[in-house]
């Protein structure tokens, strides 16, 4: 089902194209990396880190965030990724590493499903059918209005990162869990 090794967030503000962050020691071969990038609007497209797969990307509009994850077993060599947008807006970045992943089957199944656009205050997943015993689950959601903060998580998810950017216009939330 993998451990958390280590994970790091960081946010561009006021009209950004790309965003790097950086992980904070050394990430071994066949790790499972993951990195969620995250903008606060404005119809851009999001372009994931080099040499990654994409498991969603979900396109925001004008006023509504758009947000996509990427995926990729580490060649041991990774020491910071970058996210980029066909637009000037606010980003968000978060970066995720795993161990003890079979790194021959990082990507099991996507869950298709999102409430892009939705508005209210609680969020719905969907299932998401497996083909292997113990895999890791990651779900992330992102937030466009200030403030916004997400509790309540059920089937045993775990918040791992909870971060709004400087300006407080754009949250990026992403949480993790693994299946029974």
């Amino acid at each position: 089902s993998g451990t958390l090794v280590q994970s790091n967030t960081t946010t561009a503000d006021n009209g950004a194209t790309s965003i790097s962050v950086s992980y904070s020691s050394s990430v071994a071969a066949d790790d499972l990396l993951i990195a969620v990038c995250a903008d606060n609007g404005g119809a851009a497209t999001i372009t994931g880190p080099s040499g990654f797969s994409t498991a969603e990307n979900t396109a925001g509009t004008s006023s509504i965030p758009g947000q996509a994850i990427f995926y990729k077993v580490a060649a041991g060599t990774e020491t910071s990724l970058s996210c980029a947008t066909s637009a000037k807006v606010d980003i968000g970045m978060q970066i995720y590493d795993y161990s003890g992943m079979v790194a021959s089957r990082p990507l099991d199944g996507v869950n298709t499903t999102s409430s892009t656009g939705t508005s209210g205050t609680s969020v719905s997943s969907g299932s998401v059918t497996t083909t292997y015993a113990n895999d890791l689950l990651f779900a992330a959601t992102t937030a466009g209005s200030s403030g916004a903060s997400t509790t309540g998580w059920t089937n045993s998810f775990t918040q791992e990162n909870n971060f709004t950017d400087s300006s407080g216009k754009a949250s990026l939330r992403a949480y993790y869990g693994v299946a029974d």
